[in-house]
């Protein structure tokens, strides 16, 4: 289960453009890698 999470209001939500989870973070062998994934969101305002 995913725990990051992205909040926007209704006007900012017409300015997102891509989400995506960032998973170079547990791509990385050393050190050891996290338990996390970012979130990330682009958004064009």
């Amino acid at each position: 289960m995913r725990i990051d999470y992205i909040l926007a209001t209704k006007p900012l939500i017409s300015c997102l453009k891509d989400v995506y989870v960032d998973l170079w973070t547990r791509r990385r062998r050393n050190p050891k890698p996290s338990d996390h994934a970012p979130v990330i969101g682009v958004f064009h305002v």
